[in-house]
């Protein structure tokens, strides 16, 4: 697996296909560039980054230009495997996917979480497509991504290796078990942290609104 260890999306992924198989062999190749250790690292059979000088993470720059150069000798040592997902197409592996492409041995899937195409410029979209025409299947979360996706590149040969692909969040589970009786209103505000999400600007604009006034339930899916 290509992608971050730490991301609920790829744990759960392993989690899912260590059940089915416990004896299938998963290693991962995560972007950080620091030595850490995480809760669910025990799911991995190896785990690989690109560890650089801690001096140099202090600076954006200097960080990002030696993860660059670390990345590419690591992607040469790798070994054979049956399959490499990559999960979310991200800026590290974009800069280097010549290098990747030329050493990975394996059926290449590609899975598109949904912002790191959605959100993405032509020109780097057309930097990526080289890794979808390489690819074995290219996996999706959600229809409307999948269908933005063939409609843009409008490659038959891109098309036909789509499917869906669905992956769990732990934290999502709780919201089947919270009960609506005793509110006349749910509202869910985001599915994750991040400040693109505007929790405090939703949660700022109930007040001016007569729904503030009724018997309401706010649920904030923290979820990443």
């Amino acid at each position: 697996i290509v992608g971050n260890r730490n991301h609920q999306f790829i744990y759960n992924c392993v989690k899912h296909f260590k059940a089915y198989d416990p004896q299938m062999e998963i290693d991962i190749l995560s972007y950080e560039t620091k030595k850490l250790v995480y809760p669910n690292d025990y799911l991995y059979d190896n785990i690989y980054c690109p560890i650089i000088p801690v001096i140099l993470t202090k600076n954006r720059y200097t960080n990002c230009i030696a993860r660059h150069f670390v990345l590419k000798k690591l992607l040469k040592t790798l070994g054979q495997y049956d399959y490499v997902h990559v999960h979310y197409v991200e800026k590290p592996l974009q800069a280097l996917i010549d290098e990747f492409l030329d050493n990975i041995r394996g059926k290449i899937i590609v899975s598109v979480w949904g912002s790191d195409f959605l959100k993405r410029n032509d020109s780097d979209r057309n930097a990526i497509k080289k890794q979808f025409l390489h690819s074995y299947k290219i996996a999706f979360t959600s229809a409307k991504s999948k269908s933005e996706f063939c409609n843009y590149y409008n490659d038959n040969c891109i098309a036909k290796k789509t499917c869906s692909f669905k992956l769990g969040l732990e934290p999502l589970v709780f919201l089947d078990k919270v009960s609506r009786d005793d509110f006349n209103l749910n509202i869910t505000v985001g599915y994750n942290a991040r400040h693109n999400q505007c929790h405090i600007e939703i949660l700022e604009s109930l007040r001016n609104l007569e729904v503030s006034k009724t018997n309401i339930q706010l649920l904030l899916p923290l979820t990443y």
